[in-house]
């Protein structure tokens, strides 16, 4: 698994990106992760030595993408579980797609969650007014961002893609 096989988004463009009925989820402040469903890889195609009990609880033979994600506010903490080994009870794998099942993101999102407890929720774009009010809770309690998913869009893309937006900064 490499970068170019996992799906990767690209920065709101104001004026530009219009995200009417889009899907907004929380941007984890994670590392990037990819459960084959045997084993776990980082996006420069690395094996994640992971600890057993989280092993025990993704699915077998089930891929999965996302991240390890230790709360927000400790990506460094993420980061070096994954480099150097060093786990701690608050680092988890959390799913934010689910490459092989079919349909759109928000129905491979629910076929993850029927298969793994770990997926991220989302809400439906309502408005900058909301979204910002968002996105400021968020960076308030030391989160990264928000995350746009187009909705009618079907499959996994592999590689970069308009159907995946990072929101970090306020919109007006």
């Amino acid at each position: 698994m490499t970068e170019k096989q996992m799906t990767l988004g690209r920065d709101f463009q104001p004026g530009v990106d219009r995200l009417e009925g889009w899907l907004l989820s929380e941007k984890l402040e994670d590392v990037r992760a990819y459960w084959d469903g045997h084993q776990c890889w980082t996006r420069g195609g690395n094996v994640i030595p992971l600890p057993e009990r989280i092993r025990s609880e993704l699915p077998q033979g089930v891929a999965l993408d996302g991240g390890i994600f230790c709360g927000r506010g400790n990506f460094y903490e993420a980061r070096s579980a994954v480099l150097h080994g060093r786990w701690t009870s608050r680092c988890q794998f959390w799913a934010y797609d689910m490459p092989d099942a079919a349909g759109t993101w928000a129905e491979r999102i629910a076929a993850a969650g029927r298969v793994y407890s770990r997926v991220v929720g989302y809400r439906t774009f309502e408005g900058w007014e909301e979204t910002n009010a968002w996105l400021d809770q968020i960076k308030g309690d030391q989160g990264e961002g928000i995350v746009a998913r187009q909705p009618t869009a079907i499959g996994y893309t592999a590689g970069r893609t308009d159907n995946f937006i990072k929101i970090k900064e306020r919109i007006l």
